[in-house]
């Protein structure tokens, strides 16, 4: 008597081992790039423990490997001056960032103190003056963040001019599109307060600020004089909750992406030692957030119109 093959059987499990391959290799991709090593079809193959042939089965892991490994060599032909200059300038830029972190989470924990110690009069000072000499010491650190970033070698090359200046100033006296169609959505009226408060701000601390209302709304509901709440949030620039942002921002990528996709401004995407990156048809990882600055989803959106 013949026994039939269970041949679904068979096909859920190559199908697993194949979803099990590409996470390895996702994340030996991944290590490799935190890592700064080399990136090509053997040293992939080696960190993820599976075939080369494979590698070059899979047509998306295959152009992902080429892609990266190009950047590598481009990489490799910068002269050994500018090399230097560059990872002293990234060196420079990772200690403020850190420090900048060490001390907005000291901020945060000292508010949460300050609640709790309220009506203690001699403790009570002390916070405060100890939170008032962060805040001023925030404000010093993002300033010379964005300055080493105006710095930065491939910033400054003109021989690069397809490299995003990541460290665009805002126009003085200019309120950003984004701005006023999320303060329009929140139904917050622009007084003369408003007005004058974002025109001197920088345009990420307001989205911030706009974050950190939009967090209070969805816990409360209703937040009242929102505008009020916007001002405060501006001047002591506070921030929302971690994993809110992220949320907000895995929401809006998971609408950007493919429509970038389809306009053929993006090739690909990952994350870089926890930040989404897309891959610019300049073959240049580009952090998402500052892709979305460039292209609005709005922007995108009319673009489509306009294809079709």
């Amino acid at each position: 008597m013949k026994h039939e093959r269970n041949t679904n059987g068979l096909k859920e499990n190559a199908t697993k081992k194949r979803d099990e391959a590409l996470a390895k290799t996702d994340k030996a991709i991944q290590q490799l790039i935190k890592d700064k090593k080399k990136i090509n079809f053997n040293t992939v193959a080696e960190a993820a423990d599976v075939s080369k042939a494979w590698l070059y089965k899979e047509p998306v892991i295959k152009q992902r490997i080429q892609s990266l490994r190009e950047q590598c060599l481009e990489e490799k032909k910068l002269p050994p001056q500018e090399r230097t200059s560059e990872s002293s300038w990234k060196a420079k830029y990772q200690t403020l960032k850190d420090r900048l972190q060490r001390v907005e989470a000291e901020n945060r924990g000292l508010r949460e103190q300050l609640e709790v110690a309220y009506g203690r009069i001699l403790s009570v000072s002390e916070l405060e003056h100890r939170v008032e000499y962060l805040e001023k010491e925030n404000l010093h650190l993002r300033d010379e963040l964005d300055l080493r970033q105006s710095q930065s070698p491939k910033n400054s090359s003109p021989e690069n001019p397809n490299i995003l200046n990541l460290s665009a100033k805002k126009s003085v006296g200019v309120i950003n599109d984004t701005i006023k169609n999320e303060l329009e959505v929140l139904g917050i009226p622009m007084n003369s307060t408003l007005q004058k408060l974002i025109k001197s701000t920088p345009d990420e601390v307001t989205l911030k600020a706009i974050a950190t209302l939009k967090e209070q709304l969805s816990k409360e509901k209703e937040v009242p004089n929102m505008a009020g709440f916007l001002v405060a949030a501006i001047k002591n620039r506070w921030i929302p909750n971690q994993d809110y942002e992220e949320k907000l921002e895995n929401a809006v990528f998971d609408e950007w992406y493919p429509l970038a996709k389809s306009l053929k401004l993006i090739a690909a995407s990952t994350k870089i030692e926890g930040l989404l990156h897309v891959l610019t048809t300049e073959e240049q990882w580009i952090p998402f957030g500052q892709m979305l600055e460039r292209y609005p989803l709005d922007t995108l959106k009319t673009l489509q119109n306009v294809k079709h």
